[in-house]
């Protein structure tokens, strides 16, 4: 679905103006329903805000316009952790090409 025409500003100032800060965090559930956007436009939407420097976080409460770097720099280490376990999936199924290219079987990784 492709993006609605100044939605992602709208977001942002909801944001900005009543939920800076993480005691301000708000659910994606709410943001979804108050916009009247689907998931994978509130993806889009958070994705290019914070491709454009904008300091949309989130923590375990939701999401918010950052007031400090440390929200920041939660919000980067929360997601380079999901990268990681993005790479480590891929490379899982790299390893599962296996099973159809060599007829082999894939055998348990110890972690």
């Amino acid at each position: 679905m492709e993006i609605k025409f100044g939605i992602d500003e709208d977001v942002l100032l909801f944001l900005r103006s009543q939920h800076t800060g993480a005691k301000n965090a708000i659910t994606s559930a709410y943001l979804k329903f108050n916009f009247g956007i689907n998931c994978e436009t509130f993806r889009q939407i958070i994705e290019k805000l914070r491709t454009h420097g904008h300091p949309v976080c989130k923590n375990a409460n939701g999401y918010f316009y950052a007031q400090n770097a440390s929200e920041i720099n939660d919000t980067l280490q929360q997601l380079l952790r999901e990268t990681h376990g993005i790479n480590e999936a891929a490379q899982g199924l790299i390893l599962s090409h296996q099973v159809f290219y060599d007829g082999g079987e894939v055998l348990p990784h110890d972690d």
